[in-house]
Formats: C-alpha cells, structure tokens, sequence
C-alpha cells in the first residue's frame, strides 16, 4: 500500500489527490455536501438535521403515549391520574430511546423494549385489570408500532 502511495507522489499525482480531499472537507464544512456513514456523519447542516429528526420523533412518542392512555382499559375505580401517570413515565422512557439514539427494528431490540415499557406499567398498578395478558398484548403491540415508526422517520429524513 505504502509503494502505491510512493509512486503516485512520483508520477505527480499525489497533488491532485490530496487537492481532491481538501476539497471534500471544505465543501463539506460548508455545508455543500453531506458524507454520511453508519458512524460518522459530515457535513455543515447534519446536526440541525439531526435535531429536526428527534423533534419529529418525540412529537410523535408524545402523541401516541397521550393515544395509549385513552386505550387503556377502564374499570370500576380506576384511577385516571395513574394512567396519564403511567403514560407519561413511558414517554420518558421513549424520549430516552431517541436521544441515545440506538432505535432499531429488530425482533430483539423490540422485545426488550416490550418488556422495559411492560415494567413501568405493572411496578405502578395493583389491579389486575392492567396486569391481564390481554392487556399485555396491547402494551406489546403498541411498543412495537413505535419502534418501527421511530426508525422509519429517521430513515426517510436522512
């Protein structure tokens, strides 16, 4: 690698490529081209990108968090204050998801989030309304559906 490096500065070309990359840095400071790889991301206007993508994303958390309140099973005594209680502990947690921003689709990563958000609904009640597999299949879709639409709004605004 190092003699092909060698003799291109011999040849002469070793000046075009270096002027090639300084040109690719400068653009890219300047915001007149983005390079983005799964790591790095470069260019002027990448982190107000960035920044719009998790706003679109929390906006959307919120609103399906408020949503899932409204579906949650209503029984005698139940107690109105837990469940916006609760949905609100979810979102945080959500909020938290999108700002490490490690979002991803797969099987995996969904079930564990299942389960994360499964946690903060039953360490909160003590009917066993809200405690039913039926119930449980819900929390579980639901966290699903948000997953997978927090990962597509991040891919369709790269």
């Amino acid at each position: 690698m190092w003699d092909a490096i060698v003799e291109m500065f011999r040849d002469g070309n070793g000046i075009w490529v270096i002027a090639v990359i300084v040109l690719l840095i400068v653009a890219g400071r300047l915001g007149l081209i983005k390079i983005k790889n799964d790591k790095i991301s470069f260019g002027k206007w990448s982190s107000e990108n960035e920044r719009t993508i998790m706003k679109k994303q929390i906006e959307y958390a919120q609103n399906t968090c408020k949503a899932f309140e409204k579906r949650i099973p209503r029984f005698d005594g139940y107690n109105e204050y837990l469940g916006k209680y609760i949905a609100e502990k979810t979102f945080d947690e959500i909020v938290t998801w999108i700002a490490f921003n490690h979002i991803q689709d797969d099987e995996d990563y969904i079930g564990i989030k299942q389960e994360m958000i499964w946690n903060i609904v039953t360490s909160e009640v003590i009917r066993d309304e809200l405690k039913s597999d039926k119930f449980r299949k819900q929390v579980d879709k639901s966290v699903e559906q948000i997953i997978k639409r927090l990962v597509q709004i991040r891919a369709n605004n790269i």
